[in-house]
């Protein structure tokens, strides 16, 4: 499996817990999905837990951001997703628009791989 790969079956962990929770079937959304991992990409690259953008100038109408400081192995990247996922469906307001909106894209960046702790940065963006 490559590294693109391996992020893909990372962002199904999370997708997949959120849709059995909610008992809800999303729509995959290619180009949500590309616009997610770029948002991903630039809260690693700038280290920022909490950004959000105040308008969307593309396809996505709502976004949901979260963010696992975890452990680099298995255990501890499944639990740092597990732990995204029940952030997101915990939240009133993420799991609200997760509620109103059926297409979904997805993106994941990790931050300090090969080191014994990582930072998951993970988006997901909705219409």
């Amino acid at each position: 499996m490559n590294y693109f790969d391996w992020l893909n079956s990372l962002i199904e962990v999370v997708i997949d817990r959120i849709e059995n929770r909610l008992g809800k079937k999303f729509s995959y959304d290619l180009e949500l999905a590309f616009e997610a991992a770029k948002h991903s990409d630039a809260l690693y690259k700038r280290d920022d837990c909490f950004h959000a953008p105040l308008v969307f100038l593309n396809k996505a109408q709502a976004e949901v951001i979260g963010v696992s400081h975890t452990y680099y192995n298995d255990e501890g990247i499944k639990k740092g997703l597990e732990e995204i996922a029940d952030v997101f469906l915990g939240s009133c307001g993420h799991r609200e628009l997760l509620h109103d909106f059926n297409n979904l894209g997805a993106g994941i960046a990790i931050g300090g791989i090969g080191r014994e702790k990582i930072k998951i940065y993970f988006t997901i963006r909705l219409n």
